[in-house]
């Protein structure tokens, strides 16, 4: 069992989206990683290896920023908050949401986190992480209950309707 060692370069704020529920707060802190980050789970060598490759883009733990005090994104659980960000992610095909947050469970037991935090930071992510993963299908159901009124729907629309109006001129 092992983790390798953890390095990130600074990217800045990612801005709120208007549709956010405290889109007055400040957004996400985005972080790169600079090196792989390797991490082995498991006994006698038999187990799981997984690899976030360099240029992985990560907000660490996705914590509320009215909880940073308690929980901050960069705590003791950060390798396995990019871990966790990674296997969510649309580059880690085949990992179910219920294999991404065990994984996330037993590296913060392998991070030695204190139980009091581990416990609510794993049932925040159990309850609260279904959005994340959806991104991953491309949508969430927000986003598909809006996807009439994108703007890159009405773009579509209005191309579709010039092409046929060009075919209709031509003949």
């Amino acid at each position: 069992m092992g983790i390798s060692e953890l390095k990130l370069t600074y990217l800045g704020r990612k801005p709120r989206s208007f549709w956010r529920l405290f889109w007055i707060l400040p957004g996400p802190i985005l972080w790169r990683l600079d090196q792989d980050l390797v991490i082995k789970l498991g006994v006698n060598g038999e187990g799981l290896r997984l690899t976030v490759p360099k240029g992985f883009v990560t907000d660490l733990a996705s914590v509320p920023f009215l909880l940073w005090m308690i929980f901050p994104p960069h705590g003791p659980w950060a390798p396995a908050a990019v871990a966790h960000d990674y296997l969510y992610s649309r580059f880690c095909e085949g990992c179910s949401r219920f294999l991404a947050d065990a994984i996330f469970r037993d590296l913060m037991h392998t991070l030695r986190v204190w139980i009091p935090a581990r416990i609510p930071i794993y049932y925040a992510v159990r309850l609260g992480g279904w959005p994340s993963y959806k991104l991953r299908e491309g949508e969430t159901p927000l986003l598909k209950i809006l996807r009439p009124f994108r703007i890159t729907y009405w773009r579509q629309i209005r191309a579709e309707r010039k092409a046929q109006a060009s075919i209709h001129q031509a003949s």
